[in-house]
């Protein structure tokens, strides 16, 4: 089985193909924007996928993936490594290494050819 596969079965992931309604902003602290490599698991025993963090804040962050995650799906989310322009700071005051986060919010992405997905989690 590829990690699609394994995920459908799983009942993880949409697969109605439908577009989301837009996500109004709900998050009470600051964000910083990253573009770090990720590594994702929905269930601890199965297969990783790469995903790309966007951005991340104190509660939560958002990343980009090939796969539309349900919200209420938990996720262990580990960074690969940080960006050659890490911006340090405040910003790595948030940063989480390895975390659980619990999907909120996915939305697909325009674009041309290979699907993607928006997706928004809060940290457990």
């Amino acid at each position: 089985m590829t990690n699609i596969q394994v995920i459908k079965a799983q009942g993880l992931i949409s697969t109605k193909g439908t577009k989301m309604e837009p996500i109004f902003e709900k998050r009470k602290d600051s964000r910083h924007r990253v573009n770090a490599p990720l590594i994702c698991q929905t269930n601890l025993s199965g297969s990783n996928y790469r995903a790309k963090k966007l951005e991340h804040s104190h509660t939560g962050l958002s990343f980009k993936s090939k796969y539309d995650l349900k919200p209420g799906t938990t996720v262990y989310i580990r960074r690969e490594s940080c960006p050659q322009n890490c911006p340090m700071g405040k910003a790595c005051e948030s940063c989480r290494h390895v975390t659980l986060a619990t999907v909120q919010w996915c939305r697909q992405l325009e674009s041309i050819g290979i699907a993607s997905y928006l997706t928004g989690a809060k940290y457990l």
